[in-house]
């Protein structure tokens, strides 16, 4: 058997054991989000919602929607983002632990830095356009498969997005960050089986400087995993929690 179909039947077997725990991913998914549906009240993000938000915490939040620069709506059960167009002056969404879809209502939204959107159920990186000041994007434990969207945020420094489904496609998932600007990545326990993100991916990307890969098959394919990877991404300082020390 050639190196090239040993790799194919390698990759076979990841995605046989892979099945059962993305049906058993998916079952508690569901029961989640229907926990999430009966355990909170109103499941639309209504202006009214919005506001009583607003007058729940009169020392967080100004009255007129404009002024603010945070807005947390975490562990709410809504199912789309919308009814933000007054929040022009919006540098911090925490939006995590909803039944959010897809990311929309973004687009007055100009001054967004911070983007939380961590635990939903988000298939695909879109609708980022508005946000062109986004620096740190938070997009883990949702069901995204490929990594897109992203070129256009200029200032993106950080990108979180680990436990996701990313990878079984191979480096075509990936190679979308060679185009980013991202300096910080955490790409920790998705699908990534193939070795070749590393010449073609990571070592194309001028501003990486932090990396967290373990928890994805790739990791014991890298020969000299951690030497590896330092070796030919000089500028990296800092590899799955640990610092990069010069030889």
């Amino acid at each position: 058997m050639s190196a090239t179909e040993l790799d194919r039947a390698l990759h076979a077997s990841v995605l046989k054991r892979e099945a059962a725990k993305e049906a058993e991913f998916r079952e508690a998914r569901a029961k989640h989000e229907e926990e999430v549906r009966l355990g909170f009240g109103a499941t639309d993000m209504s202006k009214q919602e919005l506001r009583k938000i607003i007058d729940s915490d009169r020392r967080m939040y100004y009255r007129s929607e404009d002024l603010n620069d945070k807005l947390f709506i975490h562990y709410k059960g809504w199912k789309e983002i919308k009814n933000l167009e007054g929040w022009t002056g919006l540098k911090a969404l925490y939006a995590e632990c909803n039944a959010f879809d897809r990311i929309s209502g973004l687009s007055q939204c100009r001054n967004l830095r911070s983007l939380f959107l961590q635990e939903n159920c988000i298939r695909r990186i879109e609708g980022l356009e508005g946000c062109p000041l986004l620096w740190n994007l938070n997009l883990s434990s949702n069901f995204i498969e490929r990594i897109e969207g992203l070129s256009q945020l200029r200032s993106l420094n950080t990108l979180t997005i680990q436990k996701n489904k990313i990878g079984f496609a191979g480096v075509e998932d990936v190679v979308h960050l060679v185009d980013t600007t991202i300096s910080t990545l955490d790409l920790q326990d998705n699908k990534i089986w193939d070795p070749d993100i590393l010449p073609e991916v990571f070592t194309r990307m001028a501003d990486l400087r932090v990396l967290y890969l373990k928890g994805n098959p790739c990791a014991k394919k890298i020969p000299n995993y951690r030497k590896g990877i330092t070796a030919v991404c000089e500028n990296l300082k800092y590899l799955d929690d640990r610092p990069v020390f010069p030889e």
